[in-house]
């Protein structure tokens, strides 16, 4: 599907569905992007996020330092152009099939909403899913709710995100809604589907959000 959201995904930051359907506008870019040197962590250039985040982002960092799992970004703010760039270089790498199963497609990826981030140990330059079962993974999956920040995809939900597993992508939402979300047992993008619907959205006519999908991607 290539359905460009009809929110608006700067005052909708929160709600607005980003999946395998739905996508955003091609010149969208959030206009209060900030390097993540703003909430503490090293200037890295080209890693920026939103600014309405940067206070929850930066008491997450000082939580899990304080914990002993400190943690680094790996990815934040990927506009569709280098969403579009990171497609053709796996395409090159792994083959057209592969390649389609693996990355988001251009606008269908919630990095270029500027709320979302890839994160990992500190020190490390790279992330896969057996990190979620590290000290610092287990951290950010049972914390990082705390700080607004949701995995939006969880391990054995990919049927309700058309995601695959990667515990080291962190939408956030804010703390309110993510609290919301964490007691509701649902997936974020299944409790979008049910609290949040997207515009234009008829469940009679589109498949039902909680069942299983071949579409499942790695890199979101």
């Amino acid at each position: 599907g290539d359905v460009v959201v009809q929110e608006d995904p700067l005052a909708h930051w929160q709600t607005v569905v980003v999946d395998t359907e739905r996508r955003l506008p091609e010149g969208f870019a959030p206009n209060d992007l900030v390097n993540i040197a703003e909430a503490g962590f090293p200037f890295t250039d080209g890693l920026a996020v939103r600014e309405i985040l940067l206070v929850d982002l930066n008491a997450m960092r000082e939580a899990a330092a304080a914990n002993g799992t400190p943690i680094s970004i790996l990815a934040a703010y990927r506009s569709y152009e280098q969403q579009q760039a990171l497609k053709e270089r796996r395409v090159e790498q792994l083959g057209p099939e592969v390649a389609a199963g693996r990355v988001a497609e251009p606008g269908h990826s919630e990095h270029q909403l500027g709320t979302t981030i890839d994160v990992t140990s500190e020190g490390q330059t790279d992330v896969d899913q057996a990190w979620g079962a590290s000290p610092a993974g287990q951290w950010i999956a049972s914390n990082a709710h705390k700080y607004g920040f949701l995995l939006s995809y969880p391990s054995g939900a990919s049927g309700r995100t058309c995601y695959d597993y990667e515990p080291w992508h962190l939408r956030y939402v804010g703390r309110e809604l993510a609290q919301r979300v964490v007691a509701s047992g649902l997936t974020l993008r299944h409790y979008l589907f049910v609290h949040h619907p997207p515009l234009g959205y008829d469940p009679a006519a589109e498949p039902d959000t909680t069942t299983t999908t071949d579409e499942v991607v790695t890199e979101g």
